[in-house]
């Protein structure tokens, strides 16, 4: 009897360590095909940021010429800053930094979306405008385009490393069948728990 209620707190502690084990030693084997699939899509990801990065900064040098430069050309430079960090190394998307300049710069895009946002209906109801339903004929409604642009973009650039491919029949990055690699850790948890149950035993 005493022997069974020493069982059951060693088998639990012994599966919390594989569990464990499991979580943080969970290796995939890729083939040469995933490898080349994988660098293909960093370079398309790189190419697709770096086109970003262009338009970043011509929308940045041209604000030069509106009357409220010093709100335009922080949102557009700011985005053109942190799209070629991500061109030049897609990883840096995980860095607090970059993270941490794109948290106020999404701040920033929200409120300038508000404050366009309010210009537009101001000139949308005005009885001298000609009255279109169009929001991009004004250009309160092209410069809210432009911040949609800026923030759902950078919005996609943070949330990169979480993005998985979704369509596993025929694309070759989901083929990966992942494999448990034990290592000496594991080995010594087991050799503890069974000293433990032998001497549970004497």
């Amino acid at each position: 009897m005493e022997v069974k209620e020493l069982k059951e707190p060693l088998k639990e502690c012994k599966d919390f360590g594989a569990d464990e084990e499991i979580q943080d030693h969970v290796f995939v084997k890729k083939t040469e095909k995933q490898k080349s699939a994988e660098s293909v899509g960093k370079i398309i990801w790189r190419g697709a940021n770096a086109m970003m990065t262009i338009f970043f900064v011509m929308a940045s040098g041209v604000q030069f010429n509106d009357p409220d430069p010093y709100l335009w050309v922080p949102l557009y430079g700011t985005a053109a800053v942190l799209t070629t960090l991500v061109t030049v190394r897609p990883s840096l998307s995980e860095n607090q930094i970059w993270r941490c300049i794109y948290w106020i710069h999404a701040a920033f895009c929200t409120a300038m979306f508000v404050y366009v946002l309010v210009q537009l209906v101001m000139v949308s109801t005005n009885p001298q405008t000609d009255g279109s339903l169009n929001p991009l004929t004004y250009e309160e409604g092209r410069e809210m385009a432009g911040v949609m642009i800026t923030a759902v973009w950078l919005f996609i650039c943070k949330q990169s490393p979480t993005i998985r491919c979704t369509f596993p029949r025929w694309c070759p990055c989901n083929k990966a069948s992942p494999t448990l690699q034990r290592i000496s850790d594991v080995i010594s948890l087991e050799s503890q728990t069974a000293l433990l149950y032998t001497a549970s035993l004497a």
